[in-house]
């Protein structure tokens, strides 16, 4: 994990398959998230950014990018009101 010395957020998380047996088709993974700051309306959120994720196995290896965008937050205001004892019942 890499951190942000002055704020304390994690910035990037770094996963590393170790002690794969000799009999796992998988010979070597990786993992890697980078996050950043993202505005959305007023407010700034750490998220994701973009992360890269390798797998080799046997001869065959495979690498995925994957890029996060666009980001959004959904929400909802509700109020439940109950009747009081001097309010007519609908």
């Amino acid at each position: 994990m890499y951190a942000d010395p002055q704020s304390g957020t994690i910035r990037r998380i770094v996963i590393y398959a170790t002690g794969l047996s000799s009999s796992s088709p998988v010979n070597a993974a990786a993992h890697v998230l980078d996050y950043s700051e993202v505005r959305i309306g007023d407010n700034f959120y750490l998220l994701p950014h973009n992360s890269a994720a390798y797998n080799r196995s046997g001869s065959a290896e495979s690498r995925e990018d994957i890029d996060y965008w666009d980001c959004r937050k959904f929400g909802a205001d509700a109020t439940v009101a109950f009747p009081t004892a001097d309010q007519p019942q609908p």
